[in-house]
């Protein structure tokens, strides 16, 4: 469990393609999310109101009213993604394994 202004690992096992459910110690607006390089895949966040509850997909409502996923591609990685959020729990999910060894993901709620 993370506080506000403290960084916290989120890893996504080697073989896998999901992080453990990660905490960040309350509900924040606001997610930092520092993605590594890892395999040529998509990088997602699944949310959920409680721990051991169902995580589904974090999606953004246009100003149309379509929605999209909260996805970034990220094959290079090595970036920070800023995303608007309202979560305490998380899940990083990538559309891949990760197939050369464990990738750390940081974060920071905010």
């Amino acid at each position: 469990m993370a506080t506000i202004g403290e960084w916290l690992d989120v890893v996504v096992a080697d073989e896998a393609t999901t992080s453990a459910a990660a905490d960040l110690g309350g509900v924040r607006g606001t997610l930092l999310l520092y993605v590594p390089t890892i395999d040529s895949a998509t990088v997602a966040i699944y949310v959920s109101t409680a721990a051991a509850g169902t995580y589904a997909p974090l999606k953004l409502t246009n100003v149309d009213g379509t929605e999209e996923p909260i996805l970034a591609d990220a094959s290079v990685g090595g970036y920070y993604w800023r995303i608007p959020f309202g979560f305490q729990y998380f899940k990083v999910v990538c559309g891949a394994a990760q197939t050369n060894g464990p990738r750390t993901f940081k974060v920071w709620g905010l």
